[in-house]
Formats: structure tokens, sequence, C-alpha cells
């Protein structure tokens, strides 16, 4: 289905009305009189393309627009396809994060000395919580014990 601004289809109109008491209960929308806005997730390859998920040829201008009126979330992917970069809007990283961070530091703790390969966590180095972005040169893969 096309992504477009407005009403959504008469068959999701449920699932909408359902998606705004969901974000109502769980603190989602913050402001009492103005709805949130849109979220775009924009994919990115490291050599300047742009697209979005299910809208692969959306012309640039069209693009341009939703970055400008959206709560934009952007997913930046290298030469491979492989994700490396989500900025702020999510903390965990994802499969291929975590694909990519293992085969960088061995499949094993990135802590010095500790050679542990079991029961790994992707890590932030500057913390998600004072800003650190789930980027993969922001994470690093520790064992529980450290």
């Amino acid at each position: 289905m096309r992504s477009t601004f407005g009403l959504p289809p008469a068959r999701l109109m449920l699932q909408s009305l359902m998606g705004m008491v969901h974000m109502v209960r769980t603190g989602a929308a913050t402001h009492a009189t103005m709805a949130p806005a849109a979220q775009v997730m924009v994919h990115m390859t490291s050599d300047g393309r742009a697209f979005l998920p299910n809208h692969m040829a959306a012309p640039a201008a069209r693009l341009a627009n939703l970055v400008d009126h959206a709560d934009l979330m952007g997913v930046l992917y290298d030469a491979q396809g492989q994700v490396i970069r989500f900025g702020r809007k999510r903390r965990l990283a994802s499969p291929k994060q975590v694909q990519v961070l293992l085969g960088m530091w061995g499949h094993k703790c990135a802590v010095p000395g500790c050679g542990h390969t079991r029961f790994l966590q992707m890590h932030h180095i500057r913390d998600w919580a004072e800003g650190g972005a789930t980027d993969v040169e922001n994470l690093v893969p520790l064992c529980s014990r450290c």
C-alpha cells in the first residue's frame, strides 16, 4: 500500500483508531492539543541514495516533503547492505548490527582479556539515556559478567 497523508483506507480505520488509543495510553502523545507527527522511516545508503521501504520509487520531492513534515527515523546502510546507523530513534541494536558487531569483535566480549563468547549483549559506549546513538561505532558486545 502506498504511503500517503490523510485518512487511512476504510479497512484500516479500526486499526488506526486503536493505534491512537495506544499512543495516548503509553504516553506517546505528549501534547494535549496536537497530534504527534507521522513517523517516516527513510532508508539511506552510504553512497547518498535514499528510499522509503514501502515506496521505493518515491520521487525526491516527495521524500523531501516527508522529511520536512514528519517525525523522521533514518536508517543508514553500508555498501554491503548492513545497517550501521539508527541514530536516537531506536535503543536496541538490530539483528544486522549485532552480526556486524560480533564480526568486528571476533564473536566475543569486547573487554580486553575477557574471552566470553556467550550471553553477549550490545551496549552503548556513550549511554543511550545520555544521548548516545544506536550506531555501530557507539556499540560494543559485552558479556553478562562484564
